[in-house]
């Protein structure tokens, strides 16, 4: 057994067809590799890891003038 990750086959690092994925998505059959005979499967997804905060913006150029009193 090879799960399928990025559209390919882990087992022989083949490249799956669209096919085979949306069929084992619909969980309508099993599927074999056609490189590696192989039996695919899906592996369950994992909730998205969160974003890091971006990181502040730098101001270019010259600092403000800064007005003195005469």
């Amino acid at each position: 057994m090879a799960p399928i990750r990025n559209q390919t086959c882990t087992g022989c690092r083949m490249k799956v067809p669209i096919g085979t994925i949306a069929v084992l998505m619909r969980d309508e059959d099993i599927q074999l590799c056609g490189s590696c005979g192989r039996y695919l499967y899906l592996p369950p997804e994992l909730p998205p890891e969160p974003l890091p905060e971006p990181a502040p913006k730098k101001r270019r150029g010259r600092p403000p003038k800064v007005k003195t009193a005469a």
